[in-house]
Order: C-alpha cells, then structure tokens, then sequence
C-alpha cells in the first residue's frame, strides 16, 4: 500500500503541494486503520443482529413477550 501512496498521491496535487498530499494520505491511513478495525466489526455484527431479532414492527406485546 505504501508504494501506491508515494508514487499516486504527488500526481494528484499540483507540484508545489506534493508534500501536503503525501501527508494528507498518510495520516488518512494512519488515523483511518485503527478506525476500521472498530467500525467494521461493529457494522458486521449490527447487521448479524437485525436480520436475526423477529420484527415487532404493529405486533401486539403479548404475541411477543416470552
């Protein structure tokens, strides 16, 4: 990854901005990595537990009460 960041991000900026693009990059990936490692596992198990609960979307507390 870090060879597409040095040789993508200095094309994507104009010549005398080469540097901030290359720090913009670096610290989007430095402080985007440890925030996936929390959000995606979070995301995946929010999804995992709504399709598993039943909908009590207009049901009657009786009919769903254990």
């Amino acid at each position: 990854m870090w060879s597409s960041v040095y040789a993508f991000t200095p094309r994507c900026s104009p010549t005398r901005a080469h540097g901030n693009g290359v720090r913009t990059t670096t610290a989007a990936d430095r402080f985007g990595a440890p925030l996936g490692l929390v959000v995606v596992p979070f995301l995946l198990v929010a999804v995992i537990v709504l399709n598993a609960l039943p909908e009590t979307n207009h049901a009657v507390l009786e009919d769903i009460s254990y």
